[in-house]
C-alpha cells in the first residue's frame, strides 16, 4: 500500500491545470478511500483541496504500480478534471 505521504508526495511534484488554469493546492485533506469503476473497486487516497477559489477532490492511487500490468487498476482521477501542466 501506497502510504499517504508518498501519495501527497507525486500528486504536489507534478504542476497540474484544469480549464487552462494552473492548479495551486491550498488547504490539502487527504484521506482514504475507494473507487468503483468498471472493473472493480480499488482503494484510494482522498485529496480534497482549494485552488483560485475552486473545490476539487482528486482520487490517487493507493496500490503501487508496476510498469509491466496489463490491468493496473486504478491511478488518479480528479473533479473537476486536471491534467499535466
Amino acid at each position: 500500500v501506497l502510504p499517504s505521504s508518498r501519495a501527497l508526495s507525486e500528486f504536489l511534484g507534478r504542476a497540474w491545470k484544469s480549464g487552462g488554469e494552473r492548479v495551486r493546492p491550498e488547504n490539502l485533506r487527504i484521506r482514504a478511500a475507494a473507487v468503483r469503476t468498471g472493473v472493480g473497486s480499488f482503494p484510494c487516497w482522498r485529496l480534497d483541496f482549494l485552488s483560485g477559489g475552486r473545490e476539487f477532490v482528486v482520487y490517487w492511487r493507493m496500490l503501487r504500480w508496476w510498469y509491466a500490468e496489463n490491468s493496473p487498476g486504478f491511478l488518479m482521477q480528479g473533479e473537476p478534471a486536471l491534467e499535466p501542466g
